[in-house]
């Protein structure tokens, strides 16, 4: 199956995609799909990483806001005369950050990074993934991101090893 000497470098992604920490959470969205990835290293200003972001991070603050929201908008209608109708333009007004309101990748980010070094055995890196339930770890060298390991590079090394 897996050679005993296999390495993070040998099954890394590289390079990678890193968010800067002031970029906007809708920016992020976009670069997610348009390179079609569910996550990417977090970097401060000297390109440090500080974090990680994920999809899950942005469904799951999404989902905070619209449960803020919907607390809002049913508060706001308790108070109303029972006798008046619901005006669609009313409810979804609701849905909207106030306005100037920009959500910042810091955030909302995972203020952690799982790190491994290229040389470290990949039973190393499955046991850290499956231990700590993650899907990527961040390959670095002298504290510098030079490669990620996904679930997905997994799979790719289980399909050219097998044959």
């Amino acid at each position: 199956m897996f050679p005993e000497n296999l390495t993070a470098k040998q099954i890394m992604t590289s390079p990678v995609i890193t968010v800067r920490d002031n970029r906007s959470v809708e920016e992020v969205s976009d670069l997610f799909i348009d390179n079609m990835i569910s996550g990417a290293p977090v970097v401060n200003k000297n390109g440090r990483p500080v974090g990680v972001i994920t999809l899950t991070d942005i469904v799951r603050n999404e989902k905070r806001r619209e449960n803020i929201v919907s607390d809002k908008i049913a508060s706001d209608y308790i108070l109303r005369d029972y006798e008046t109708s619901f005006n669609a333009d009313e409810l979804g007004s609701g849905y909207h950050i106030e306005e100037g309101e920009t959500l910042l990748v810091r955030d909302i980010m995972t203020p952690f990074v799982y790190r491994v070094k290229e040389d470290a055995p990949v039973k190393e890196l499955a046991e850290i993934m499956t231990s700590g339930r993650i899907h990527r770890l961040f390959v670095t060298r002298d504290d510098e991101i030079v490669g990620i390991v996904t679930s997905l590079d997994f799979l790719k090394a289980v399909v050219k090893y097998s044959k």
